[in-house]
């Protein structure tokens, strides 16, 4: 992360944050501790393949915009986005806020920064 601005290496704090937040998630879920999960053995593992799934995406991004990379930009802020939707169409509650937080605040600072993911090198 050569000469990375401020707000790049905050987004990617927040996207290492992301990541770890959806793996303790679905750890919770796989071993039976989310009490909001419901009793149905397939729709857990589908949740939990899905936290686990979305938590070694966003540490693959995390890794490849780490090296400045201009389509991983892109793919991060879908990503990210893709995330917020899903927040804000969930039943809100203040878990739900948090997250959707900790989704919104590197998507903002990736595109104020979006000027090193986009120069040429």
């Amino acid at each position: 992360m050569k000469n990375a601005p401020v707000l790049v290496k905050i987004a990617l704090g927040f996207i290492l944050i992301n990541a770890l937040m959806w793996f303790v998630i679905g750890l919770l879920i796989a071993l039976n501790m989310h009490p909001g999960v419901p009793d149905d053995v397939m729709l857990k593992w589908i949740m939990m393949l899905g936290m686990f799934g979305g938590a070694i995406i966003l540490a693959l991004l995390y890794l490849l915009l780490s090296r400045q990379r201009r389509l991983p930009f892109f793919i991060t802020l879908v990503v990210l986005a893709v995330i917020i939707l899903l927040a804000i169409f969930d039943q809100v509650g203040w878990v739900d806020i948090i997250a959707l937080l900790l989704a919104v605040v590197p998507f903002v600072l990736l595109i104020l920064g979006r000027k090193w993911f986009l120069q040429p090198k």
